[in-house]
């Protein structure tokens, strides 16, 4: 018998290079699909549903105030004050009575992140009324802009009919 041997990997071989392939390919992955991408997607959906919340509240509170507000990378569902009926036109710091921010203040600075409105009048707030439609945004959408510090960045907009999406 001739003794031949045959040329080939070994078992072992085979499974420390798998593993090391399988880790960069993990490590590699997490830069392209990390925190970024995670933060962009979370300040999103904060963003919408703080919106959503000021407009269904609007909707179902008559006499109160509906407003929106976006005001040094921060935004707020804001209620009006206990002494009159008249909306709140900024967010005051942490000293702030708690009948004007509730539960969809959105502190965006905190995430390195850039806020910015572009309603049809130039303020930096939008009033929903019964129906909850925006009053700034009548003859066209308004638009919420927002960027992560890492250079992700999203647009959120708002129809004449009150309609809030992604866009």
């Amino acid at each position: 018998m001739v003794n031949s041997k045959l040329a080939g990997f070994t078992l072992v071989e085979l499974i420390v290079v798998i593993l090391l392939v399988s880790i960069v390919s993990v490590y590699a992955s997490s830069r392209y699909f990390g925190a970024s991408s995670v933060d962009s997607h979370l300040i999103e959906s904060e963003l919408l549903s703080s919106l959503r919340l000021t407009q269904l509240r609007a909707m179902h509170r008559n006499g109160f105030c509906g407003r929106w507000l976006v005001e040094a990378n921060q935004a707020a569902h804001v209620s009006p004050s206990k002494s009159s009926n008249v909306c709140v036109s900024s967010i005051r710091d942490s000293g702030v009575e708690n009948d004007t921010l509730d539960s969809s203040f959105v502190d965006a600075g905190l995430n390195g992140t850039v806020l910015s409105l572009t309603t049809n009048n130039a303020t930096n707030y939008i009033d929903f009324n019964s129906l909850g439609r925006p009053a700034q945004c009548t003859t066209s959408s308004c638009q919420l802009r927002w960027t992560v510090s890492s250079g992700a960045s999203g647009l959120i907009c708002i129809n004449t009919e009150g309609g809030i999406y992604a866009c």
